[in-house]
């Protein structure tokens, strides 16, 4: 689900000043009623959200067998092998 807007004319409203990189949390009869945001911290939440929707649609990847050998050559300890000529020798 995306964040939704819905715009209020600040002058039907009273709200503190808020910084960037600070949220306020508003309570009302001991429940959390509300958050206020700097507009760029909502920015860039929407922003986030978005990505997460677009990442959540893509299609799965397939792990393949040079993948999985990859993997395992990577867990193994010793020196990392950097070397394009011998990880080809180590996935062939």
């Amino acid at each position: 689900m995306s964040l939704g807007i819905k715009r209020v004319a600040a002058n039907s409203v009273r709200l503190p000043r808020v910084e960037r990189g600070v949220a306020i949390r508003i309570s009302r009869y001991k429940q959390e009623h509300s958050v206020i945001l700097h507009p760029d911290d909502f920015d860039q939440l929407r922003a986030l959200d978005e990505l997460i929707n677009d990442a959540c649609r893509l299609e799965p990847l397939a792990i393949t067998e040079a993948g999985s050998r990859a993997h395992l050559e990577e867990d193994r300890s010793g020196d990392p092998v950097e070397d394009p000529n011998a990880l080809r020798k180590l996935l062939a």
